[in-house]
């Protein structure tokens, strides 16, 4: 069942504690209960990033939820790891004394 942002807020309510974001490849979708937030389209709505759907349903009220990865595809082994970036090199400066 999917449902559109008034009754997901009217179902924040009723079933506080049952929120949940779950990752998948292109993102992050909410479900409360057993339905799932849609879009305007009718299509499940995604969160592109975590921090963003964490915003929008604390905005509705939701002071809590549960985050499930187990349908996020495995990172690849060279994007897991951190690149650093290397320091800029500092321009030097030549320091002339007129006497």
């Amino acid at each position: 069942m999917q449902i559109d942002l008034g009754a997901f807020r009217a179902l924040v309510l009723v079933k506080a504690g049952e929120v949940r974001a779950i990752g998948e490849k292109n993102g992050f979708r909410v479900e409360i209960g057993t339905a799932q937030l849609e879009t305007e389209q009718g299509q499940p709505r995604v969160f592109k990033n975590l921090t963003t759907l964490a915003r929008f349903v604390k905005a509705q009220g939701v002071g809590s939820l549960t985050l499930n990865l187990a349908q996020m595809p495995k990172a690849k082994k060279a994007a897991a790891k951190a690149t650093a970036t290397p320091a800029k090199k500092s321009a030097s400066k030549k320091i002339v004394n007129a006497a």
